[in-house]
């Protein structure tokens, strides 16, 4: 199949990332791929750094009429047969060149966050396009069914996966990220982009009552701010500094290698809340690394509570922290809950078997 993975995202999270990791996946199984996405955007900047050409667009507004003029070229030229949509500010654009390309091409969409209230006419005529919308959890399948304006036989429910031989050579020795940060002891860290919403700021008064019990724990807080969290940032390093624990909560930035952080880790802790999915979870326990999470959103579709890591309820630094102390205190259990992370990762989100899972619904 020719196919077009399209985000016009100006962000740099989850949702853009698997884009790549389906233009990459599905050109591995024979498929052409291409992958459309705004200029200068991280998408384009994380593509060219992986190897792939992006087909890059203005994309001033949803209805750009240049924009459309160009993707819509492209999809006649390449003879394009399926758009899958990652950003559903996208519909529009995405019809639109559809309609102007005359060809039947195919359109998805894969919902990877909540959405507020949609049922307004315009957004009918935009859903009642889509050939059909993939939810990456359950939880977003019910909240497109509450908010959006499509029936429960539109939804499929495909997770995002991780491919084990990503993993497999990883599982190696963690010095490299423990050198460059002089960890010498046990180790807890939070991966996320640096927003309100991802709750770095319960993790880390969490990390203050841990600290005030065990004196041989740092932290890592891994990620950047995202768009326009600049201030929420400085606020974290701020509070750090306030709670006295500069020399034991590390910001590390934006890192390209997670692996090498999860192997120089014992434990990962998430405190998102109203998780659409949380990717990161799968991958600490591709890992071996036990979570300790919110029981919130779709974390208990991942997590399986007191076997692959903990789940607490919503902002509650002080149960994190007795959690946190519970496993680092308890290496038997600890490696028990990796090993059943791990299996649980491989077998239930094993990218390989939802490329499949895809490419039955594209053949629909």
């Amino acid at each position: 199949m020719r196919i077009a993975q399209v985000c016009s995202s100006r962000g740099w999270g989850g949702m853009e990332m698997y884009p790549l990791t389906l233009t990459r996946s599905l050109s591995k199984r024979g498929h052409t791929c291409f992958l459309a996405c705004r200029n200068h955007s991280r998408l384009a900047m994380g593509a060219e750094e992986r190897g792939i050409t992006p087909y890059t667009l203005p994309l001033i507004m949803s209805c750009d009429p240049y924009s459309i003029y160009k993707f819509s070229r492209m999809l006649r030229v390449h003879a394009i047969e399926v758009v899958h949509l990652h950003y559903s500010k996208d519909i529009p654009f995405a019809c639109l060149s559809v309609a102007a390309s005359r060809r039947p091409v195919k359109i998805f969409l894969t919902k990877h966050t909540g959405s507020g209230f949609k049922k307004d006419i315009v957004h009918k005529m935009l859903y009642k396009r889509l050939d059909q919308v993939i939810a990456v959890s359950n939880f977003i399948k019910n909240d497109l069914i509450k908010n959006c304006p499509i029936e429960e036989e539109q939804i499929t429910v495909i997770h995002n996966g991780i491919s084990p031989s990503d993993y497999a050579s990883h599982l190696k020795s963690p010095f490299s990220i423990r050198e460059e940060f002089s960890l010498r002891g046990r180790v807890v860290g939070m991966i996320a982009q640096l927003s309100v919403g991802k709750g770095q700021e319960t993790f880390i008064e969490a990390a203050s009552l841990v600290s005030q019990k065990e004196k041989d724990v740092s932290f890592l807080i891994v990620g950047h701010p995202a768009d326009g969290e600049e201030a929420f940032s400085e606020r974290l390093k701020e509070k750090v500094t306030q709670l006295g624990m500069k020399d034991r909560v590390i910001f590390t930035g934006y890192r390209r290698d997670i692996r090498n952080i999860l192997a120089a880790i014992d434990l990962c802790v998430s405190a998102s809340l109203d998780e659409a999915f949380g990717l990161g979870l799968i991958e600490s326990m591709a890992m071996k690394k036990p979570v300790i999470a919110i029981s919130s959103g779709a974390v208990p579709e991942v997590v399986v509570n007191g076997q692959t890591g903990i789940l607490i309820d919503r902002k509650d630094p002080k149960r994190m922290a007795e959690a946190i102390i519970e496993l680092l205190n308890d290496g038997e259990r600890l490696l028990k809950m990796g090993e059943k992370g791990y299996c649980r990762a491989m077998e239930r989100f094993n990218l390989d078997d939802l490329i499949l899972s895809l490419e039955d619904l594209y053949r629909k």
